[in-house]
């Protein structure tokens, strides 16, 4: 497969988005399990 530095731009934009996602999620759930817990 053959990979030019468009998709490759593209791809690591897509992964950078799901790993920010993904953190913002654990953050949140964690901030809520703070709170539930105080």
């Amino acid at each position: 497969m053959f990979l030019n530095d468009k998709s490759i731009t593209k791809i690591t934009s897509d992964i950078i988005k799901e790993a920010t996602i993904t953190t913002n999620a654990l953050l949140c759930s964690s901030f809520q399990v703070g709170q539930v817990t105080l």
